[in-house]
């Protein structure tokens, strides 16, 4: 799932009543982009969990926020050990949660909202649902607006 207006892209995304992401660093993989990813996602994500292995683990547990959760994947068999849960996300941005959604979409939430001009670019129309949406009910209509969408695969 693309962020940030495609500059970071998350490994699964739980879509949900909260979103809910998961980041997997195996032993193959560099933590080089962890820590930009690391802002983009807590933007966005209630919960973030890191999947990595013994090889990440103290340099990657180091990179992350504490409310992270961790999984520890084994190399030699498919198995995951929790290292620490998922914490609530207490730095959650309504303006980057908002730019998950698509134009269309965001017009059509502005004028259920009672919204009559909604030809503005994007931009503006993000700017005015989050000043028209508190928090909780904002991640709610983005979560019900993703699940809904079809055909919204980013592309590879």
């Amino acid at each position: 799932m693309a962020l940030s207006l495609g500059a970071a892209r998350i490994d699964l995304a739980v879509v949900d009543d909260a979103l809910v992401g998961y980041e997997v660093k195996g032993g193959r993989d560099t933590l080089d982009r962890l820590p930009r990813q690391a802002e983009a996602f807590g933007q966005v994500f209630e919960r973030l969990t890191l999947v990595t292995t013994e090889g990440h683990l103290r340099r990657a547990a180091a990179i992350i926020p504490d409310w992270w959760g961790i999984d520890l994947v084994d190399d030699r068999e498919p198995t995951l050990t929790p290292v620490r849960p998922a914490g609530a996300n207490p730095d959650r941005r309504p303006e980057a949660l908002v730019r998950l959604l698509w134009r269309d979409e965001v017009a059509s939430l502005l004028r259920k909202a009672g919204h009559r001009d909604t030809r503005h670019p994007r931009r503006m129309l993000w700017q005015r649902l989050v000043e028209t949406m508190d928090g909780p009910g904002l991640s709610s209509v983005v979560c019900e607006t993703l699940r809904q969408r079809a055909g919204w695969r980013a592309a590879a």
